[in-house]
């Protein structure tokens, strides 16, 4: 399957928004109001970190809230998220975002410990780089809008006022999260002490220049109207969620990482056989699970007929009801082309397994 350009057209999007500003500025209230006009009907929920502090907000907004206290580890974070999305929310409000960097079990705060236990204090960031980008690709792939307030550090000002003397003012700097988390959301409003806001980020293009009152109802409806004029996102069936599983067996080799679909029917029957082994070592259950239920949507679909499966391994490898609304992988470009070629990939690679553990993915309760 070779790489194929298409026309690019703008497509339904669940939007992830940011607003940052120091305390006091209005982040809970504008989120609160963002996510009612975003959630069109849909209850909203509040994943509140900040002591409840959003409870002061239900005289004015009916939303549900989970109060997510320590440790604030990206796995409880995405937990919380993925509790809404099985929910049925329409939008999650997350408050706050800050919390999973510096707070107790945040990434900083782990990171400090393992600096305090030795080694190189550089090095050490390694395992959590990688927590952190998987956490943002997740919060980003989550199906439903996700609007995160982040904490941002205070600092004053002097000015000069109406009278003509020197008065300080509050101001924000920069957001308390990792550097280039901005990079990924759709919208960052910065928001001032007078509860106005300004997008130092806009992807929609609807705010540039503008200070905007979040808590305005009109505000939200440009958001809508915005997302109601792009193509509807496709409906993705069970089969084409199947066609882009990645290979389980790939053990860190480019020529095994392409989807499933890519490969013949020859290496999906074998690998299929090899899934057997892996889930009796109890080696990465789920991947293979995913693996075996996908192989065969596949195969029928290429109208190959599949041996009549032994009762245990249905039972073990029971498929689950697909989801045709949850986020997929990107699908890889082919490396290995021709049935020989990929038949030998695939007995090779379950002739290393079987002499080998494959090491188990610190991500897998990622959603």
């Amino acid at each position: 399957m070779a790489m194929q350009f298409q026309k690019a057209a703008r497509t339904a999007v669940r939007l992830k928004l940011g607003i940052q500003g120091p305390s006091g500025s209005g982040k809970t209230l504008g989120a609160l109001a963002l996510a009612f006009a975003l959630a069109e009907g849909k209850r909203v929920a509040l994943i509140d970190t900040e002591n409840e502090s959003a409870s002061l907000y239900a005289d004015r907004f009916d939303f549900d809230t989970l109060n997510l206290g320590a440790p604030y580890t990206s796995a409880r974070y995405l937990e919380a998220i993925q509790a809404a999305v099985d929910a049925g929310y329409g939008a999650v409000v997350v408050d706050s975002l800050s919390h999973q960097w510096i707070g107790v079990g945040g990434i900083l705060a782990r990171k400090e410990l393992a600096d305090a236990r030795g080694g190189n204090s550089f090095t050490n960031w390694a395992p959590f780089t990688k927590e952190h980008e998987a956490f943002k690709a997740a919060l980003l792939a989550a199906p439903v809008h996700v609007i995160s307030t982040l904490r941002t550090k205070a600092e004053y000002v002097l000015e000069t006022n109406a009278k003509g003397k020197e008065a300080p003012r509050k101001v924000g700097t920069a957001a308390i999260q990792r550097e280039g988390l901005e990079y990924e959301l759709s919208i960052v409003f910065e928001l001032q002490m007078d509860h106005k806001a300004s997008a130092s980020k806009d992807r929609t293009g609807l705010f540039d220049g503008e200070l905007v009152d979040l808590a305005d109802r009109g505000t939200g409806k440009r958001l809508l109207t915005w997302l109601a004029s792009a193509t509807p996102a496709p409906v993705l069936t069970a089969l084409d969620r199947a066609k882009r599983v990645p290979f389980p067996f790939h053990k860190g080799k480019p020529e095994h990482q392409q989807p499933i679909d890519t490969l013949s029917d020859e290496m999906l029957l074998s690998a299929r056989e090899g899934t057997r082994t892996f889930r009796e070592q109890k080696k990465k259950p789920g991947a293979f699970a995913e693996f075996y239920e996908a192989s065969a949507l596949v195969l029928d679909a290429r109208g190959v007929d599949l041996a009549p499966a032994d009762p245990d391994d249905e039972e073990a490898l029971k498929p689950g009801d697909a989801d045709p609304t949850a986020p997929l992988e990107p699908a890889k470009p082919d490396l290995v082309t021709g049935t020989r070629e990929e038949h030998a990939a695939a007995v090779g690679a379950m002739q290393e397994a079987k002499r080998e553990t494959v090491p188990a993915d610190a991500n897998d309760d990622l959603f």
